[in-house]
């Protein structure tokens, strides 16, 4: 799998911004290596254009680049989604134009939330 590289995909760079400034509107720090990792997914995902988001393969592949365990890149991500503040609800539904249910609350979703964002805006 081919992640997402700043110096490779130089198109893709102009959505770095919109993806650290929605992070922090959600509460999350973008200097976690969580944000970062979800920032690699988000930018592979759409270069990749795939129907279906298999966040293991990137969670490995991620582990593999930064010689990590796959279970340290999974917690890193999770744990910067789950330590957000409360701000990370009541922007949620502003941001994405959802009313916030704690499904929202996983990886996967916010993940799958920013691609959508991204793309259609």
């Amino acid at each position: 799998m081919e992640l997402y590289s700043q110096y490779k995909d130089k198109n893709l760079n102009k959505y770095n911004s919109v993806i650290f400034n929605i992070l922090k509107t959600l509460g999350i720090s973008y200097k976690t290596n969580g944000a970062s990792y979800i920032r690699i997914i988000v930018l592979s995902e759409i270069k990749k254009e795939s129907e279906i988001l298999n966040l293991n393969s990137y969670y490995t592949a991620i582990a593999k680049k930064y010689t990590k365990s796959v279970a340290s890149v999974k917690q890193a991500v999770n744990d910067c989604i789950y330590n957000s503040s409360k701000k990370y609800e009541d922007n949620y539904s502003s941001i994405f134009n959802f009313d916030f249910n704690n499904k929202y609350k996983s990886s996967k979703n916010l993940i799958e939330d920013l691609i959508c964002y991204l793309i259609n805006n």
